[in-house]
């Protein structure tokens, strides 16, 4: 009980101040971590369902309400979480559904910045087609053709630069 006891109040220590801790929970790295209220179940769902690919579920959850552009606990929107993963579908159906194309995570990366960093070609052309911004920076100051130029095919380095890539590399 007396370790249990530490465990608490170190964490406690390092909780954010507008958290109230409410359980404990074993993470596989062997941590424990005090965490906060459970994430909106709906959000979670909506990350759940788009990594499953659930078309029908995911126009289910966000015609009962779930937000599309609501950020997971990490911070990432679900058409960047989508673009990630390279599913042009679930990209085209979270923007009918009013995803916004030029929203970013916490990082500044946006869904044409992970298509680009995964070298996926239709994708990264379907966002350009629909007016993406090809500039658009991360925190660190880094442009989706900067991602791309590790391995990326050349079509996709010849779409971004002629999208507004950098004139010089």
């Amino acid at each position: 009980a007396e370790a249990d006891d530490g465990w608490k109040s170190l964490l406690a220590s390092h909780r954010r101040a507008d958290v109230e801790p409410t359980e404990t929970q074993e993470w596989d790295v062997g941590f424990r971590m005090v965490l906060g209220p459970e994430p909106d179940v709906e959000e979670g769902d909506l990350f759940r369902l788009i990594q499953t690919r659930d078309m029908k579920g995911v126009s289910e959850a966000i015609a009962a309400g779930v937000d599309v552009n609501a950020a997971n606990w990490a911070g990432k929107p679900p058409v960047v979480w989508a673009a990630e993963s390279g599913d042009l579908e679930m990209v085209k159906l979270l923007h009918e559904q009013g995803a916004k194309l030029n929203g970013s995570d916490r990082s500044g990366r946006t869904p044409l910045h992970a298509a680009a960093k995964i070298g996926h070609v239709e994708l990264t052309g379907w966002l350009l087609d629909q007016g993406v911004d090809a500039r658009a920076r991360t925190i660190s100051g880094r442009e989706p053709l900067f991602l791309a130029m590790r391995g990326a095919p050349i079509e996709l380095l010849d779409r971004l630069l002629a999208a507004g890539g950098p004139e010089t590399l």
